[in-house]
């Protein structure tokens, strides 16, 4: 038999059987006789039982028991009583659970639980019954909803509030909203502020349905809001700006800005304080309490400053009497400016490596803030004895240095192991772990950069797996699966043999080119969870050395959108984002750039190619919303599924079948309206797993932040630096509709 056929006999049979095919209780050469009744006389053992589990569609909410539906029948009554043996499966590998009941802690969402339970008479074991469960999503729960102001007017303003919301899956929960007016619901209104006029003595109720993504939880209903008739004098409230942005600030530095707020009511306006909400950094001399005439006008100055870097955002909120007190509320956003650092890769992970060999990893750290970077030191953290060491001679010459804002260095690590790192109960090598500690002047002094990596002395090879399609794929795709990465003192190990785990019910089937291939391909089929497994041997004067351990790699097999990419923002100066129409809120636009097509275009970002947005080919946007990307015909072609131009989002782009390549996301302000800046938020999903989330990006009106690259298949997802080391901004960009 050929060397391969041997290796490959000698792994099993690819993952099907095992431990749990239990052998014949009156079988003589089973090795489980003396337990499972061999020898025992004329006993037999029970018969079938047939069980089920509850409930048959299970959440992460409920625990799952096994009902016995068709007892065991013990034809000989005995020695003992007929008990039942259980064991769970959690997506086909063994738990330690034996009880009858699995407690609804222990199980998440998509995962495959199967039992198998035995009846067991004192002696002998009768046959095996299974019985199996996928964990559904859990809708989401909302506490309540309240309806506000209680003593409203006809010319108040309804607001919605939600109360605790919950999802036993750990989902983030939206809340759709939806009013009803003396139990009629009102067409359109489904934000979670009513708009004046109200009518006076109707009954104003709002609904709230939280939502995880995929399923709505139940509507909640909230409080009954009675409007009531009032003519009075009273005071309206105009303030200027509607919304404050406080620009940028140095540590020891401020930035003002000023607020008008004028009376163009008919009645005396009461301005009893003022008060902040949010991040820290705002303050005013504004004297209260104030009283404004009819007519008259006061000015507040408001200060900012803070000494950590970032966002800051929050309110400012003037205490007022006026009829609408709400507009007295001014959302306000800054940036603090400080040094700080990052480090690439932000993990140094040197893997498995042989005893007296060499590895080197360089690392990149970068000034990020707006503040030139000093940094003081940089030391290995380690205890004695350590293998790795740090070489910082690539560096720019004696510490301290000295990065501008966007610049970067690169020191090295060193892996250079001379005994085998600490084992586990199994025999397996346990990682040794450092970390580089740099002390900076950053507002967190000291970044730290882990290390790891681990060595061997039994000289064996190491198996790696990479697939090309990342953690997930389609139903009735290829997936491609490699061993190459995999290696030994001898470089490439001589002999792969893989095998295929499939999900219950599916039947495995070939590996292509052949189970022995250094690089294989498989045809996935329904929905569920794939299991690659790779051992690997070497050849060495005629002696086969097998791999230490067995790599694996899990894809998962799902009928969500291959890509997804969504943008949401919130406009501080807007505080009516229910209103509709032309210019009623500030427009954004969603991008998706497609590299393997020709750009047109300016380079307006300096690196020396067209950029390529606005393109008529290759941009998806408003303009070709459905651009033939794909094969022949729409099915494979991305789709923009939800453009709004009057609110907030989303923004929503679906790719059904993308192509091998890189597709860069971008947005662009398209006007504000006058509304001012945006704080702006942009998620990539990948087989409905969130593997990129941009966030608390401000964006003024024109400007073009070009978001992050995706690589197809795998579906990683890079972010795109500006020269400042921040986001990737472009004020003013131009387009050819100006």
């Amino acid at each position: 038999m050929a060397l391969a056929a041997l290796l490959v006999a000698a792994c099993g049979d690819g993952g099907q059987g095992g431990p749990d095919d239990l052998p014949d209780a009156k079988s003589d050469t089973s090795p489980f006789a003396d337990i499972l009744g061999d020898g025992l006389g004329d006993n037999d053992p029970p018969g079938p039982v047939e069980i089920a589990i509850t409930p048959a569609e299970p959440t992460a909410g409920d625990d799952l028991v096994v009902e016995i539906t068709v007892p065991a029948i013990d034809p000989d009554g005995g020695p003992d009583e007929v008990t039942y043996r259980y064991a769970w499966f959690r997506d086909d590998q063994p738990t330690p659970h034996g009880a009858a009941t699995l407690p609804a802690a222990v199980i998440k969402r998509d995962e495959v639980w199967r039992v198998e339970v035995h009846a067991f008479d004192g002696l002998a074991t009768g046959p095996k019954a299974t019985a199996e469960v996928t964990i559904a999503n859990t809708p989401p729960t909302l506490a309540s909803v309240t309806a506000g102001p209680a003593n409203a007017t006809t010319d108040s303003v309804l607001t919605c509030l939600a109360g605790n919301r919950s999802d036993a899956d750990g989902d983030d929960v939206s809340v759709d909203y939806v009013w009803t007016k003396d139990g009629v619901l009102i067409d359109g209104e489904t934000q979670a502020a009513l708009q004046i006029p109200l009518t006076a003595n109707a009954e104003y109720r709002c609904w709230g349905t939280p939502f995880d993504g995929a399923l709505h939880g139940a509507q909640v209903p909230s409080n009954a809001v009675v409007p009531v008739d009032v003519i009075l004098s009273k005071g309206l409230l105009l303030v200027q700006p509607k919304a404050l942005d406080m620009g940028t600030v140095l540590p020891g530095e401020t930035s003002t800005r000023v607020v008008v707020l004028k009376n163009i009511g008919d009645g005396a306006i009461e301005l009893n304080g003022v008060g902040f909400s949010g991040d820290l950094g705002l303050s005013t001399d504004f004297e209260t309490p104030a009283t404004l005439e009819p007519g008259a006008q006061v000015e507040a100055t408001i200060t900012f400053s803070t000494g950590s870097p970032g966002l800051k955002k929050g309110t400012v909120i003037f205490d007022n009497t006026a009829s609408n007190s709400n507009a007295g509320t001014v959302p306000w956003v800054g940036v603090g400016a400080a040094p700080c650092l990052t480090a690439a890769p932000a993990v140094v992970d040197f893997g498995g490596a042989y005893l007296n060999t060499f590895k080197n990893q360089p690392v990149t750290i970068t000034s990020c803030g707006a503040l030139p970077l000093v940094i003081d030191s940089a030391t290995l953290v380690a205890p004695a004895g350590t293998p790795f060491e740090l070489d910082l001679s690539t560096g720019p010459g004696p510490l301290p240095w000295t990065l501008q804002a966007g610049e970067s260095a690169t020191i090295g690590v060193k892996f250079m192991p001379s005994k085998a790192s600490p084992v586990d109960e199994d025999g397996l090598p346990l990682s040794e772990t450092a970390q580089i500690s740099f002390l900076t002047n950053a507002p967190n002094p000291v970044f730290n950069v882990p290390v790891t990596g681990f060595a061997s002395d039994v000289s064996c090879p190491i198996p790696v797996i990479d697939i090309a399609e990342g953690k997930a794929t389609a139903p009735n795709s290829t997936v491609h699966a490699s061993g190459l990465p995999s290696f030994s003192p001898e470089g490439t190990p001589d002999v792969f043999a893989w095998a295929i785990v499939t999900p219950d019910g599916t039947s495995p089937g070939p590996l292509q080119p052949g189970a022995d291939a250094p690089e294989v391909t498989y045809q996935v089929a329904g929905p569920g969870n794939y299991r690659f497994d790779l051992k690997v041997f070497d050849l060495v004067d005629g002696v086969v050395k097998p791999s230490c351990t067995t790599a694996q790699k899990t894809i998962k097999v799902s009928t969500a959108t291959p890509l997804v990419v969504e943008l949401t923002w919130q406009t501080p100066g807007d505080t009516n984002t229910t209103d509709k129409g032309p210019g009623a809120s500030a427009d954004l636009d969603l991008h998706l750039l497609r590299h393997d097509l020709p750009w047109i275009g300016t380079d307006y970002d300096g690196d020396g190619q067209p950029d390529g947005w606005f393109d008529f080919d290759a941009d998806l946007y408003w303009v070709d919303t459905n651009p033939d990307w794909g094969a022949p015909g729409p099915e494979g072609d991305p789709l923009l599924t939800k453009e709004d131009g009057e609110g907030k989002g989303p923004e929503r782009i679906e790719h059904f079948k993308p192509e091998a390549g890189s597709y860069t996301i971008g947005v662009h302000y398209w006007s504000d309206f006058g509304y001012g800046p945006s704080i702006v938020r942009v998620r990539v999903l990948h087989y409905g797993e969130v593997v990129g989330d941009f966030k608390d990006v401000v964006l003024s009106h024109g400007d073009l932040w070009e978001v992050a690259t995706v690589v197809w298949p795998k579906g990683t997802v890079k972010a795109a630096v500006g020269a400042e080391g921040g986001p990737k901004v472009t004020p003013a960009y131009p387009n050819p509709f100006q």
